[in-house]
C-alpha cells in the first residue's frame, strides 16, 4: 500500500513539474530517468524468478551519494528478468546504477551486487531515455 502511494506521489510530482515547462533550456531537467533491466541467474545459469532486486543510481561514480532510486525492492519475473525506471529530480547526469540482489531464503546463494553506467535524461521533452543492462549470476554461499 505504501509503495503504491509513493508511486502515485511521484507520478503527480512528475506531472506537476512537466506541466510547468518553459522554453528555457534548463527548465525541462526537473525530472530525469533511465531504464535499468536485466536478469538474475543461479550459478548454473538457471532463471531465478521471485528474487529480490534493489536499484539505485549514483552520480558520476559508484562510490558517490545516491541520486535516484527505484521505489524499494521488487521481485524478478518468473523468467528472472527485471526492468525498472529510477527517476531523479537532478539535471541530466551520468550515473553508476547499482543493482543489489537478495536471493530466496534457504537457497544457499549469496547476496550480490553489480553495476552499470547510464545517462539520466529529461523524462519530458521528447528525447529518448537511455538504458543499461545489468545481468547478475549469483554464487553459492562459501
Amino acid at each position: 500500500m505504501v509503495r503504491a502511494a509513493a508511486r502515485v506521489s511521484l507520478f503527480v510530482l512528475a506531472i506537476a513539474l512537466g506541466c510547468g515547462r518553459t522554453t528555457q533550456p534548463l527548465c525541462d531537467t526537473c525530472t530525469t530517468g533511465a531504464v535499468v533491466y536485466g536478469s538474475i541467474r543461479s550459478p548454473a545459469g538457471v532463471a531465478l524468478g521471485g528474487t529480490l532486486v534493489t536499484v539505485d543510481a549514483r552520480r558520476d561514480s559508484c562510490s558517490g551519494a545516491t541520486q535516484a532510486e527505484s521505489d524499494g525492492s521488487f521481485q524478478t519475473r518468473s523468467d528472472s528478468s527485471y526492468r525498472v525506471t529510477p527517476i531523479s529530480v537532478f539535471a541530466p547526469f551520468v550515473a553508476c546504477v547499482v543493482v543489489r540482489v537478495t536471493p530466496p531464503a534457504g537457497s544457499g546463494l549469496a547476496a550480490t551486487a553489480d553495476s552499470g553506467t547510464v545517462q539520466f535524461r529529461a523524462l519530458y521533452g521528447g528525447g529518448a531515455i537511455d538504458s543499461t543492462r545489468v545481468d547478475i549470476q549469483l554464487r553459492a554461499v562459501p
